[in-house]
């Protein structure tokens, strides 16, 4: 049983979490004002607002600030970010600087409808190419990074957020682009140290997941990662089809809860909560039910907001703040004439994690006081 099992494989754990570290990018090169004589001029796009991108976009503006190229990157961003809309109006009206102007009208995105992001990802294309105002795009998500990585333009776009760039087509690998206008951040095997850290935690043999089988080669959700974990680490994969990605975030919840029970029937011994459009804070006490009553360990693939919610654990979001920081780097490198595509991409978060310690109670599970103190950070209740 892993409660027994977890033990062996704690001090592996915790010397996995403490001595996780990052390379930031940073400017090869002095940076110069654009050649036009005016702040580079940036745009976003989203498929739906996810709370992952709220913190990574407040990340890449703070670094941005602190190379020089705003005067203030102090975006307010709460515990719980609700709309990446708010925080592009506030860059927009207060960032300053005279090297990047955050456009007002710039902002695009379709809460995660397929017909509202196919009209915005038209509009925003023949802006590049037709009124030809913005210098550089912002594309957060797997969604937008696909949508914007093509040669319908050649204005530089910078993918942020997105699970598996390579998989997803919007990178040809890790060391190029593929484009000379496409730029992504991107960590090759983060996924899959994540499930090996839970792994040598918990000892599961069996592992749950969820994903959507209307996309495909599932790059949303790193699968490619979560199969190369399990083989490498010796666990069987359960896997549950839902409509996770849907539109309808009722649908993806009822999907959700109906897949979690599922997996409890088919014995698995944790489950692993990949990204997904159900979860809301006030459901999550319905879709993490069937797993805290079977007491099953469980580690959230969006992080730090689940974990918020009730997950066991996740990745902490200081990591945000390094992927902002790394992207910030390429950004200036960029908007001071150099090739996107000759960007360092590859960036490699730490594995600090954060905890949900009511979780561990209600699973029982009582982790020590060494593993406690590895923590980045420890929630003590649910927000249900």
């Amino acid at each position: 049983m892993w409660r027994e099992r977890q033990k062996t494989a704690l001090n592996t754990a915790i010397f996995l979490i403490v001595f996780a570290t990052a390379v930031l990018a940073r400017p090869e090169t002095p940076l110069a004002a654009p050649n036009s004589g005016r702040p580079a001029r940036i745009a976003y796009i989203e498929g739906g607002f996810y709370a992952n991108y709220a913190l990574i976009l407040v990340a890449l503006a703070r670094g941005l600030a602190e190379l020089g190229l705003l005067d203030n990157g102090n975006a307010p961003v709460g515990e719980n970010p609700g709309s990446t809309e708010e925080i592009w109006r506030w860059l927009s009206a207060n960032a300053g600087g005279t090297a990047v102007e955050f456009v007002s009208d710039g902002y695009y995105s379709a809460g995660w409808d397929d017909a509202v992001f196919e009209r915005k990802r038209s509009a925003l294309v023949a802006r590049l190419n037709d009124a030809q105002d913005i210098d550089l795009v912002l594309a957060f998500g797997t969604k937008a990074g696909q949508a914007m990585a093509t040669d319908e333009h050649h204005t530089p776009v910078v993918a942020l957020s997105v699970t598996d760039a390579v998989t997803a087509g919007i990178i040809a690998s890790p060391e190029n682009s593929g484009r000379e206008h496409v730029f992504a951040v991107v960590d090759s095997n983060r996924y899959y140290r994540e499930l090996v850290l839970f792994h040598d935690i918990f000892q599961f043999s069996k592992l749950g997941f969820v994903y959507d089988d209307a996309e495909p080669e599932h790059p949303s959700i790193a699968l490619s990662q979560i199969r190369k974990a399990a083989q490498d680490a010796g666990f069987e994969l359960a896997p549950c089809v839902g409509a996770v990605f849907s539109g309808d975030p009722d649908l993806a919840a009822m999907d959700l809860i109906t897949c979690h029970e599922r997996l409890v029937e088919e014995g698995v011994e944790a489950v692993y909560m990949t990204f997904n459009h159900g979860t809301r804070a006030e459901i999550m006490g319905d879709i993490l039910r069937p797993l805290l009553e079977a007491r099953l360990p469980t580690f959230s693939q969006n992080g730090v907001d689940e974990v918020r919610l009730g997950a066991l654990m996740g990745i902490s979001q200081a990591n945000f703040e390094g992927q902002g920081t790394f992207a910030a780097g390429a950004v200036a490198n960029i908007i001071s004439g150099q090739s996107p595509s000759a960007q360092k991409q590859s960036y490699e978060e730490p594995l600090s994690l954060v905890l949900n310690l009511r979780t561990a109670t209600l699973i029982g599970w009582n982790p020590s006081l060494a593993f406690l103190a590895a923590m980045d950070e420890i929630f003590l209740s649910h927000s249900w």
